[in-house]
C-alpha cells in the first residue's frame, strides 16, 4: 500500500461538524485521524463496522 495521501470531500452539516471534531479531541484524535480509521476498518471487514438500519 502506498504512504501517499489524497483528499476526500463530502458536504456534512456545520454544527453536526463542530460536533464531531469536538468528540474526536476529546479522544485525542483529529477528525482525519477518526475517518481514517472508520475506512481502514471498512477495508478490513468489508462492511461497514456497525448496524446501519432503516428509522422507525
Amino acid at each position: 500500500m502506498s504512504n501517499k495521501t489524497t483528499t476526500l470531500s463530502f458536504r456534512i452539516n456545520e454544527d453536526v461538524k463542530k460536533q464531531f471534531e469536538k468528540t474526536c479531541e476529546a479522544m485525542g484524535l483529529s477528525a482525519s485521524d477518526a475517518l481514517n480509521i472508520f475506512v481502514k476498518k471498512v477495508i478490513s471487514e468489508q462492511a461497514i463496522p456497525f448496524d446501519v438500519k432503516v428509522k422507525k
